[in-house]
């Protein structure tokens, strides 16, 4: 679906600002990076592994 001039530039950005903060937000629910969601999104776990196992691991915070 599509919409024309300025609805669809307008629905087009509010799209992409919403999966932003989507993203963003489960970036700090699982405490990982925007990279590394994005591998597991895509399947590409065996490059997310690789990465978690030569960088450690995000320490959770303590309150």
């Amino acid at each position: 679906m599509s919409l024309e001039s300025t609805q669809g530039a307008y629905a087009g950005l509010g799209i992409k600002v919403m999966s932003y903060l989507m993203l963003l937000q489960v970036s700090i629910l699982e405490r990982r990076t925007f990279h590394q969601i994005q591998l597991q999104l895509t399947g590409q776990r065996q490059m997310l592994v690789a990465i978690m196992a030569h960088f450690h691991e995000l320490k959770p915070k303590e309150p």
